[in-house]
C-alpha cells in the first residue's frame, strides 16, 4: 500500500485534493496492518490474540468505505477493498494463516518451473498428480519435515508424521514391544524377502500411494 501510495504521489499534484483523498485511505489502511502485523511479530498467527483487532477492521471499513470518493484512484481502491472485505482479514479467524500471499506466490514459482520444462506437453491427468503432489510437497515445507521421508513412513498424515518427527528428536520414541523371552523387540516394520533370502524394508507403499492420490485426484 505504500508503494501504491508512492505512485500516488508522483502521478498526482501535491496539492490536489484527489492526492489528498487517496494518501489518506492509504494511510488509514497501512496504520490498521501496522498494528496487526505488531501483533503477529509478538504472539505470531494466533486467532486468540489476532481477533483484538476486529473491531478495528470493522470500524476502518465503516468510517474509511462506507462513502464514496471523489478521486477517480481512491474510489477505484475503495471499491476493491469493500469488494474483497471477507477475505482480506479472513486470517485473524484462523490459527496459522499467513497475512500475505507470499506462500502461494512461492508455490507458483514451481509450477511455473515445472511448465517451462514440459513446454506445454502435459495432460489434465498430469498435471492434477503434478499439483497434488506439489501441494503435499509445500505442505511438509512449511511443517519443517522432509517431503522423502514422508513418502517412506507409510504414513497418510502429514501433521501426525510432524508430530512424531519433533517426538523423536525430543527421545520419546515409542515404547518398544517385549518380546516372547521377555527381551525388547523393535516395533514391526513391513518387510519383504527378496530372492536372497533376507529381508528388507518394503519401499513399494509410498509408490503405490501416490498413485492411489493421483489417480483419485
Amino acid at each position: 500500500m505504500r508503494a501504491v501510495a508512492a505512485r500516488a504521489d508522483r502521478a498526482l499534484p501535491p496539492s490536489s485534493y484527489a492526492g489528498k483523498e487517496f494518501k489518506g485511505l492509504a494511510r488509514r489502511f497501512g496504520a490498521l496492518l501496522v498494528q496487526v502485523v505488531a501483533t503477529i511479530d509478538q504472539h505470531g498467527l494466533r486467532r486468540r490474540d489476532l481477533g483484538k483487532h476486529k473491531p478495528d477492521v470493522q470500524t476502518f471499513f465503516r468510517e474509511t468505505c462506507d462513502q464514496p470518493y471523489q478521486s477517480a484512484v481512491a474510489e477505484k481502491y475503495r471499491k476493491r477493498l469493500v469488494r474483497y472485505e471477507p477475505k482480506l482479514f479472513a486470517f485473524l479467524d484462523h490459527d496459522g494463516v499467513p497475512w500475505h500471499n507470499n506462500n502461494a506466490e512461492h508455490a507458483v514459482k514451481h509450477f511455473a518451473k515445472y511448465r517451462r520444462i514440459c513446454d506445454g506437453q502435459w495432460t489434465a491427468k498430469g498435471l492434477r498428480a503434478y499439483l497434488v503432489l506439489l501441494s503435499l510437497d509445500q505442505t511438509c515445507v512449511y511443517r519443517k519435515v522432509s517431503f522423502l521421508r514422508f513418502l517412506l513412513s507409510g504414513e497418510a498424515d502429514i501433521d501426525a508424521f510432524a508430530q512424531s518427527r519433533r517426538r523423536r528428536r525430543a527421545g520419546t520414541r515409542p515404547a518398544e514391544v517385549a518380546g516372547a523371552d521377555g527381551g525388547a523387540t523393535p516395533p514391526a516394520t513391513d518387510a519383504r524377502e527378496d530372492p536372497s533370502g533376507s529381508t528388507r524394508p518394503d519401499r513399494s507403499a509410498p509408490v503405490e500411494r501416490i498413485a492411489a492420490v493421483t489417480e483419485g485426484s
